[in-house]
């Protein structure tokens, strides 16, 4: 009689010992380690960027392109906003908080020359902001990493498969939908080698 042996180590037990070796190595300092650290954390970081943005269209599109009337496409749509509008907002929240607790330009500033300072000729306003939320092609929002400008053509597909025939809408459901799910499964062996990134 033969029992399965089921795995008891803990996945977290990873993560604090990738990070015992991060500090170690950090205060090492040795050029190689280094290095490899840092190309190492390109390649993760790389990977990260290339499945968020399609992960966001994706989801939207595949849930979405399911509904049965542009009713539930709006509810979506402004639960959708909604959650953008709720964590960019506590993003830049913290990060003004701890800019303003941690004051990293201070010692800069003081050690600077006294010259003076001249604001540049061309600053980025709100208006050129919502200007990029609608891209001039469809590619332009995934190559800028252009959260808004994905979320816009997610919805705006969404709306469009919604008005399809319904042949068309359930073909087109089960494709976003099986794309979608090998997405997932990308994302899930990045986030199983993330102790070597840490």
């Amino acid at each position: 009689m033969c029992a399965e042996t089921k795995s008891t180590i803990n996945p977290n037990l990873f993560f604090v010992v990738a990070f015992l070796l991060g500090v170690c190595s950090g205060y090492w300092q040795h050029p190689f380690v280094l290095q490899i650290a840092e190309a190492l954390s390109q390649i993760f970081i790389n990977l990260l960027k290339l499945v968020s943005l399609p992960l966001i269209f994706l989801s939207i599109v595949s849930t979405a392109s399911g509904m049965e009337n542009i009713g539930q496409i709006r509810r979506l749509g402004g639960k959708v906003l909604k959650y953008t509008l709720l964590t960019t907002l506590i993003a830049a929240s913290v990060a003004l908080a701890l800019f303003i607790v941690l004051d990293p330009v201070s010692g800069m500033t003081k050690s600077l020359p006294n010259t003076v300072t001249t604001t540049p000729a061309i600053q980025a306003d709100y208006f050129s902001f919502f200007m990029q939320i609608i891209p001039s092609n469809i590619v332009q929002p995934f190559s800028e990493n252009n959260v808004i400008g994905v979320l816009f053509l997610a919805m705006l597909l969404s709306l469009s498969i919604v008005t399809l025939p319904i042949q068309h809408r359930t073909s087109l459901h089960t494709f976003f939908s099986a794309i979608y799910a090998a997405i997932i499964t990308v994302t899930r062996w990045i986030i199983r080698v993330m102790p070597i990134a840490i």
